[in-house]
């Protein structure tokens, strides 16, 4: 969710000014939203094989009931670890709730 963004070509100060101020009003928007709504937005955008959308959904559903009300800058390494320990009972399952919530993560 830390996107690093480069912008030349400003012919003032003030229009780089006004520029970063829309960054800064993106990270807090981006900063503030939660799990459910970024796996909306993740499903409703991501072109995957059938396969592969279900195997993000029964991810999400295992970890659902902990995280899915949880705001992302809210949550730490420690909080995510937790998670896929407790509800993950094999590898493939630890696996895709990984690879869903590096997903989330990079939206």
């Amino acid at each position: 969710i830390f996107q690093y963004f480069r912008k030349k070509g400003f012919k003032t100060k003030r229009e780089a000014a006004a520029y970063l101020e829309t960054l800064r009003a993106l990270h807090e928007k981006q900063a503030s939203i939660t799990i459910s709504e970024l796996y909306k937005i993740f499903s409703d955008t991501s072109k995957l094989s059938h396969t592969k959308t279900v195997s993000y959904q029964i991810a999400y559903n295992r970890i659902a009931p902990t995280l899915s009300y949880r705001k992302i800058d809210s949550l730490t390494v420690a909080d995510l670890q937790a998670v896929v320990d407790s509800t993950a009972s094999t590898y493939s399952t630890q696996r895709d709730i990984k690879q869903l919530l590096n997903h989330l993560y990079k939206i």
